[in-house]
């Protein structure tokens, strides 16, 4: 089977194939289904960690998502407290001005009538 120098080369196949070309074509195929099936091993087994580490993270953000509801009431709460603490202490400074004025006020002078609040006109 071998050619004349300088001639076409002849390539057989099939059973006229030397022995040892057969087989190693044959192993490589089995090699790569064999690195195929590891790998598909390999990312099924990765994908069921993180499926699991995702549920386990969901779990988690739930939780947080509770906690930060509850934190946010709480805030609420004290912001609606500092308001009313707020209200209490202007009110409480405008009495303490009026005292200022009453404590400044000549003894003698004549006691100013306190101020009446404004009768809303009557409707026609």
């Amino acid at each position: 089977m071998s050619a004349p120098a300088g001639g076409p080369r002849v390539v057989t196949r099939g059973p006229e194939a030397p022995p040892g070309t057969s087989r190693s074509r044959s192993r490589l195929p089995a090699a790569g289904f064999a690195v195929l099936l590891l790998g598909l091993l390999a990312a099924l087994l990765w994908g069921g960690y993180e499926t699991r580490r995702a549920i386990g993270l969901q779990g988690r953000v739930e939780a947080l998502s509770g906690e930060l509801v509850r934190a946010r009431a709480e805030v609420a709460a004290h912001e609606r407290h500092l308001a009313a603490i707020r209200a209490s202490v202007a009110d409480l400074q405008e009495r303490v001005g009026a005292l200022a004025d009453l404590a400044r006020r000549d003894p003698g002078a004549p006691a100013l009538a306190p101020a009446e609040p404004a009768q809303p006109a009557p409707d026609r």
